[in-house]
């Protein structure tokens, strides 16, 4: 999965600065590409690639984000 370089900001101490953040995971090793949207490109990297507590952090974040309660599952 994609995501954007900006919709890390800020995500596990991660710097909030889109520049800084980039290069905060260029030298992480993670690969950045370039996808179109609107008014030009923006930077995406695959969330794999991401340190796993960057990544759990990222996901807890979008969880959280759905405002929704964690509620009781059943078999049924």
């Amino acid at each position: 999965m994609m995501v954007s370089v900006r919709s890390l900001s800020g995500v596990a101490n991660l710097p909030k600065d889109r520049s800084a953040l980039s290069a905060c995971l260029r030298r992480w090793g993670v690969l950045i590409s370039h996808a179109p949207c609107n008014g030009g490109e923006r930077e995406v990297v695959c969330i794999s690639d991401l340190p796993p507590d960057v990544r759990r952090a990222w996901e807890f974040r979008q969880i959280e984000a759905t405002g929704l309660s964690a509620g009781e599952y059943d078999d049924a």
